[in-house]
């Protein structure tokens, strides 16, 4: 019996999340920021203003990542869907010259998260 505890108690004290049986053994804290560039000067953009044009799902998340959330796959669907919120931006503000995204991230306990950070140019037809 203590033969088949041993392996995941090593992973466990080796810092192995794989067969460890710590199915949530970090837990990730994450914050979204979302601005864009105009004419004028940058300009937060509030994210519940992306509300109406996003699925129950994704409103869930990305409406409550402005102040912060908490949980590795919230942050995972986030991280991947940056491209498309700064699509949305660019569209949503005619005199964006360009949208730029910050994703926080990092673990619960942690002081300092680290930023993920994208921008993009916004195409204008003349």
């Amino acid at each position: 019996m203590l033969l088949a505890l041993l392996p995941p108690l090593v992973a466990q004290a080796l810092g192995e999340t794989v067969g460890s049986f710590a199915m949530f053994s970090v837990v990730e804290r994450y914050q979204l920021k979302l601005g864009v560039r105009t004419p004028a000067g940058d300009r937060r953009v509030p994210l519940q203003r992306l509300a109406p044009y996003l699925s129950n799902d994704a409103r869930r998340i990305v409406v409550s990542a402005e102040s912060g959330g908490a949980g590795r796959d919230p942050a995972n669907i986030l991280a991947g869907g940056l491209p498309d919120l700064l699509r949305l931006a660019c569209e949503l503000e005619p005199e964006a010259t360009a949208a730029r995204v910050t994703l926080l991230r990092g673990p619960l306990r942690s002081r300092q998260l680290s930023p993920t950070e994208l921008e993009l140019e916004c195409n204008r037809p003349h």
